[in-house]
């Protein structure tokens, strides 16, 4: 069966898309998740959450979707010693030195790859499965039928696909325009959101929102993904609130069960949403659908009326059937950018049908008013008064003609054979009662009958005074560098060396010291055809060093040990842990660039050399802009297409490639050490 699976930025928000058909819910722990800014859990809500699951037969999976650096790695290790003690379906994770760590040392945790580490080829996810990894969640900039192909030659791994909520403009993980404009990580959860800002494109001096995508709304092609067979769909918004956590889970439920409703979808959109699409879910390059909005990027709900009539500040609707509650949006045009200016009132009208606007506007006839909030559907929340998930603990019971030991402990009780076809011996033992454990009861009958029976009174006296006794098992290790594989690594060229002119890679090579250094491009839409290319390109070099650029290229370094490989800028060099992990599955690794957002590192295998004066583009995206933005044909077009934008007074290449987007900083050829 095909779940649905929910964003849970709280407690509260989980019940509720429980409550109304969620199957999972995917949530952050106080730390190291991608969303720093959603409430996130506690160790209780995490705990109780744990509890309501198992019991009602739902998924948690838990998101620790960041990069981290080496000063975190002891603090991620106690994360995932609480989560290994507590349970949970799987945790999500972008970061290889996490994934060491699991594979390492907490192997009955099951391992998700996050869609920012960009996996959206069958290399990828092949990948990902040979790195100990369960499911993998796909980059929302697949079509369903590359989507389908990979599905086709999966096998023993699972796939997730986004079907609704926001959309970034770049490949998820390799977005760097928070990180260069206002030094936010978007890659630590404290993204600027830089694409809901806008630009001023200098030839045609418009301003506009260029990198502002449309939200995704799957409809009914969830239907047709799981017809597919993919396990997972997966709704953005851990930032919502409880009424957008209620209504898209039911419009999703009703449209698997097939039970849905008109009223439904509208719900869904009255609650969060910006203009949406199908995303890439149907693009079919030339002349696809428009994926941008360029003039607003804030909550548009869905068109609902239009204005019939004006007089000075009041203005009559095409339909009255809204309720005083609900809140309306109309939009003005700014007269000095191409974007538009959101205008809000209540739809509390007279007896007549004349709305009263709080103040005076410029409002025309056919004016589209829109629906953005519905008093309607105001979510009660839900008792959280649950009980906290205990801690597995093993309970070995001995029974004997005269005693019974508890883990040890002994008692002098009455033993006698049963009258009854079953003993009450284990179901006495399964009750915790106040003990801070789950027991997992094991009997062993020592004694000369074949069903003793003890008192129960007695039998509950002495379980309570054992498990009072027994102390909960704690997992005490902690966290130490590896002391594995090392080699003498190569300090590698300046990073801006090895970049092309319009991409932040080289696939046709750079010849540095008699060396040719080729770098795989990040996003790669068809990953034979490009290996071809290496495969032939290399051949006209003496000495090949190879920078890998995605999780798919780790598999083609597997089968070609005659180069040397380096980690490149993309597949991010994070910490000791993932060092270790890339030396143990790359073969003739000479090293790689540090990741580009730190400049320190200790205790490793080798030694990474440092770019953090490198400057990576902001965007590499699959939105054409000079379709999905400018809003031009794609007839006549010559695939290679260059704009200049601006925005507080710092320049900025736009380079269009075969509708491929990468938007860099004019300074990045003499960048600011």
């Amino acid at each position: 069966m095909t779940e649905l699976a929910m964003p849970a930025g709280s407690l509260q928000n989980a019940l509720i898309s429980f409550q109304n058909g969620a199957d999972a819910v995917y949530f952050g722990l106080r730390a190291f998740s991608a969303r720093a800014g959603a409430q996130n859990f506690t160790l209780d809500d995490y705990r109780k959450l744990r509890y309501f699951a198992v019991k009602n037969k739902k998924k948690l999976y838990i998101t620790l979707n960041t990069l981290v650096d080496d000063s975190s790695l002891s603090s991620v290790f106690e994360m995932l010693k609480i989560i290994n003690s507590y349970g949970c379906d799987g945790i999500i994770v972008q970061d290889f030195g996490v994934v060491n760590l699991i594979r390492e040392y907490f192997p009955s945790l099951q391992i998700h790859g996050s869609t920012q580490m960009a996996i959206h080829t069958q290399g990828g996810v092949d990948a990902l499965k040979t790195l100990g990894a369960t499911r993998a969640v796909l980059s929302r900039e697949l079509s369903i039928e590359e989507i389908k192909r990979i599905k086709e030659n999966t096998n023993g791994i699972e796939l997730k696909v986004f079907i609704h909520g926001a959309m970034c403009y770049g490949f998820s993980g390799l977005c760097m325009a928070s990180f260069n404009i206002l030094k936010r990580s978007g890659n630590q959860g404290v993204c600027g959101q830089i694409c809901r800002t806008y630009f001023t494109e200098r030839a045609s001096k418009k301003t506009f929102y260029p990198f502002s995508l449309r939200d995704l709304d799957c409809n009914s092609l969830v239907k047709e993904l799981e017809k597919i067979g993919i396990s997972s769909l997966k709704v953005e918004g851990r930032l919502k609130g409880k009424e957008f956590s209620a209504c898209v889970a039911k419009y999703y439920r009703g449209i698997l069960d097939n039970s849905s409703k008109s009223s439904d979808r509208e719900n869904a959109l009255s609650t969060f949403s910006r203009d949406s699409s199908s995303g890439y879910l149907l693009y079919s390059g030339e002349n696809h659908e428009r994926l941008n909005n360029t003039q607003y990027t804030g909550h548009t709900g869905y068109p609902v009326a239009r204005v019939i009539e004006v007089k000075g500040n009041r203005i009559k609707l095409s339909q009255n059937r809204l309720n005083p509650e609900d809140g309306l949006l109309i939009f003005q045009r700014d007269t000095t950018k191409d974007i538009l200016i959101p205008y809000r009132f209540a739809a509390k009208s007279n007896r007549d049908g004349w709305i009263t606007l709080p103040s005076s506007i410029n409002v025309s006839k056919q004016t589209d008013v829109y629906l953005v909030s519905k008093g309607s559907i105001h979510q009660k929340e839900i008792s959280e008064n649950i009980p906290l998930y205990k801690r597995e603990q093993e309970i070995d019971i001995k029974i004997y003609d005269t005693s019974i030991s508890i883990n040890e402990i002994k008692y002098e009780v009455s033993v006698e054979e049963s009258i009854k076809s079953s003993s009450k011996l284990e179901s006495v033992f399964l009750q915790s009662g106040d003990a801070p454990f789950t027991p997992i009861i094991n009997i062993q009958n020592k004694s000369s009958y074949s069903l003793p029976f003890i008192n129960p009174v007695q039998l509950k006296a002495i379980r309570r005074d054992a498990y009072s006794k027994i102390p909960v098992k704690e997992d005490k290790r902690s966290y130490r560098a590896s002391n594995g594989n090392k080699i003498n690594s190569v300090i590698l060229p300046n990073r801006s060396l090895l970049d092309s002119k319009r991409a932040p890679w080289n696939i046709d090579g750079v010849i540095i010291d008699d060396i040719a250094y080729i770098t795989l491009p990040a996003i790669t839409y068809d990953e034979r055809e490009l290996f071809k290319k290496i495969e032939k390109r290399s051949k006209q070099f003496k000495r090949t060093r190879i920078g890998l650029n995605n999780i798919g290229q780790i598999l083609f370094a597997k089968q070609h040990s005659e180069f040397e490989y380096f980690i490149d800028i993309y597949l991010y060099l994070t910490n000791r842990e993932a060092a270790s992990l890339f030396l143990k599955e790359i073969p003739n690794l000479i090293g790689g660039y540090l990741w580009i957002e730190r400049d320190s590192f200790s205790d490793w295998p080798f030694i990474p050399t440092i770019a953090s004066n490198y400057v990576p583009p902001l965007f590499i995206s699959r939105s054409c802009f000079r379709h999905d933005s400018m809003g031009l044909s794609c007839s006549n077009c010559q695939k290679h297409n260059s704009y200049e934008v601006e925005q507080n007074k710092e320049l900025y290449d736009v380079f269009v490639d075969h509708c491929q987007t990468i938007v860099w900083n004019k300074k990045r050829l003499d960048p600011t050490p």
